[in-house]
């Protein structure tokens, strides 16, 4: 439906590189078949720090909130995952949620972009289902993306 009525799509922060690809390409080829360009905008729950220990213990909690909500609301990504306790930071990071130091961010955000072709990245740096993190914490992970990230990105 995205590429036959609208402009762009934007994909959810919640799905693995594997799974935004798939749709990404579904969705190129019924734009090109409507006669569109395609347009895709990746959408990601990132959060860069010093360190990977500070954006674990900064964005961890607030996003394994919304994670939280999501498995317990059925969500198709998390579906695999049967009990809570196997609901862990560890295990639903890897490549989903792009979240480090500026240098492993980096090469997430270019691996992201080149596997998705997106030029175009939102970022959910705030959970509604948490709170937070902080305006200050949120800032502070801003000036790191413009200072060290967005100007090597092509």
């Amino acid at each position: 439906r995205a590429a036959n009525i609208g402009d762009a799509i934007v994909t959810t922060p919640s799905t693995t590189l594997d799974n935004t690809v798939r749709l990404i390409d579904q969705y190129k080829a019924a734009a090109e078949a409507a006669g569109k360009t395609p347009a895709p905008v990746i959408m990601r729950d990132a959060w860069v720090a010093g360190s990977r220990k500070e954006a674990e213990e900064v964005y961890g909690p607030e996003v394994m909130a919304a994670y939280q909500y999501y498995w317990q609301n059925g969500l198709p990504e998390f579906l695999a995952i049967k009990e809570e306790s196997e609901l862990t930071l560890d295990r639903v990071a890897k490549d989903r949620i792009i979240m480090g130091d500026p240098e492993e961010c980096l090469t997430e955000f270019q691996r992201w972009s080149e596997g998705t072709g997106a030029e175009s990245c939102l970022l959910r740096l705030r959970h509604a289902h948490s709170g937070g993190p902080s305006h200050a914490q949120i800032m502070k992970t801003i000036d790191l993306i413009g200072d060290r990230i967005i100007p090597y990105m092509e």
